[in-house]
Order: structure tokens, then C-alpha cells, then sequence
């Protein structure tokens, strides 16, 4: 696979462990870094897929909040998800709310966060149903309904089964089941949703389904 994945966080021997790990089941370049620097960020922007994996335990959590800001603004940047994250809903919902790709949580077993790293890689988010559905009745309750109605005429049949799916928290995978399509047909109909309703990202791509549909 044509990535380059990042654990960043403390040198231990298990996040050392963790990144090769990582390489032996998926395939894709990975290593472990104490720091990510500016030289790090040209570094994995030649690679197609780039994906930070960082560690809650690290003590520059502000940085990957930072990192996420910035991503949001400039519409661009490597994919980012939180490992090692204790079981709280709060921290759940905040990683969502900034942007992150996906969390893995302190008790995921491996097997699972490989998984949800391809997963990741693939183009979909990577949280639980319970944080995705608290998520979407949250921004249901801030966020009113659109004044206007936006144009939900572009859309095809098939691309509005789609979306709402995205808003309900189902992965590619979920939905190609559901839908008896293949999972590259549902990432292709996603592709053509942002374009059409000019969303950059799943997320916000769940939020205008939620005012618009």
C-alpha cells in the first residue's frame, strides 16, 4: 500500500512494536517519532496516503488540535486519528468535532485497529456508532434548520442513499453491503457528493445532510 504512517508519542517499545506492527499487516511504510516537525510534514506529503497515529500519552496533544485547525482551514494535509485514547465520550466527541479522522480507544485489540487504520487510508472515519449518533443529535439540536432549502436536485437516487448513510455513521463498507454495491462504487459516489454540495470531508459532508435532507 502507497502510505506512510506515523505513531507519534513517546519512543517506547511498544509504539516502536506498534509501527512495525502496522507495516507487517498492511503493507505500508511506518515508524515510530517522539516529535512531527515542519521537515516531517514535506516528508510525508510525497506520499500518497500519509497518517498520523498520536498518542494520547504524548504530552503535545495541543499540537495534534493545532494540526487539526489547520487542515480544516487550508483543506488539505495528512490524515489524523488518536491512539491509546481512554474510554471518554467527552475526548471522543472533540476529536470528531475538530476533525480527526479516527480514534482508537486504550482497549481496541490489535486486530481492530488494523482495521480501522485501513479503514482510515480507504477514506472513511473510524469512531464508534454511539460517539457518530451522539454527534449527529448534538449538531441536530445546535445547528437549525436550513432557512433556505439547498439544492438537493444534483443529487442522484443512489447518491442521496448514500449520504444518508454517510450521516448516519455507516462506513464504505457498511454501505456497499447495504446497498449491494462495491465499496469503490461508494467512494466514488462520495468523491461526486462533496463536489456537489461543496463539502471538503465526510464530516462535513454528515452535517449538510443533516440541515439539508
Amino acid at each position: 500500500m502507497n502510505a506512510h504512517i506515523l505513531v507519534i508519542g513517546p519512543g517506547t517499545i511498544q509504539n516502536r512494536m506498534l509501527a512495525k506492527y502496522i507495516e507487517d499487516q498492511i503493507g505500508a511504510a511506518s515508524e515510530c517519532r517522539q516529535e512531527f516537525s515542519q521537515t516531517d510534514t514535506a516528508q510525508v506529503a510525497d506520499s500518497r496516503r500519509p497518517l498520523l497515529l498520536w498518542d494520547c500519552l504524548s504530552n503535545n496533544l495541543p499540537k495534534f488540535w493545532t494540526m487539526c485547525s489547520q487542515r480544516a482551514e487550508n483543506g488539505n494535509g495528512p490524515c489524523l486519528a488518536l491512539i491509546n485514547a481512554p474510554h471518554e465520550l467527552t475526548l471522543e466527541l472533540q476529536a470528531l468535532r475538530n476533525g480527526a479522522d479516527g480514534l482508537f480507544r486504550e482497549c481496541d485489540p490489535p486486530d481492530l485497529l488494523i482495521k480501522g487504520i485501513a479503514s482510515i487510508l480507504h477514506g472513511d472515519l473510524w469512531y464508534s456508532r454511539e460517539v457518530l449518533s451522539r454527534f449527529v443529535r448534538d449538531e441536530r439540536k445546535v445547528r437549525p434548520q436550513a432557512t433556505q432549502s439547498a439544492d438537493t436536485s444534483t443529487l442522484t437516487p443512489r447518491e442521496r442513499e448514500v449520504l444518508e448513510r454517510i450521516a448516519a455513521g455507516a462506513s464504505n463498507e457498511e454501505i456497499a453491503k447495504n446497498l449491494f454495491i462495491s465499496p469503490s462504487t461508494v467512494k466514488t459516489h462520495a468523491y461526486n457528493i462533496y463536489a456537489k454540495i461543496r463539502v471538503p470531508n465526510r464530516i462535513q459532508a454528515a452535517l449538510w445532510a443533516v440541515q439539508n435532507l
